[in-house]
């Protein structure tokens, strides 16, 4: 692993931190941005296969309110599993901040 200097350190690749990252892409900064993402694979992209339009309105619609609900459950077992995925979620979340946090102080900051 590399320990050359940063100029900017970007945490989380969403919208706003993407955007940021493609603004400064064109100085001459160094920058880093981190992401707990994975990346997709296009071939999974819901636009490859034949039913593309009907994964529209369903599972990968644009809209919260047409995407499916987990079915089959009932309010209360909904609730705890919602729970209990955004405690693992911000488990994940904190533990990938620390590493970030670490790594960004093991660099050094010239300037």
């Amino acid at each position: 692993m590399k320990h050359d200097p940063v100029d900017v350190l970007i945490i989380g690749a969403g919208a706003s931190g993407a955007a940021v990252a493609w603004s400064l892409a064109e100085t001459k900064m160094h920058i880093l941005c981190l992401d707990q993402g994975g990346w997709m694979n296009p071939a999974e992209y819901p636009s490859t296969g034949r039913d593309w339009e009907a994964k529209f309105y369903g599972d990968w619609s644009t809209s919260p309110n047409i995407r499916a609900p987990a079915r089959g459950l009932s309010d209360q077992r909904r609730q705890l599993a919602d729970q209990g995925g955004e405690l693992q979620r911000r488990r994940r979340l904190d533990r990938d901040v620390h590493r970030a946090l670490a790594a960004a102080a093991s660099f050094r900051f010239q300037g």
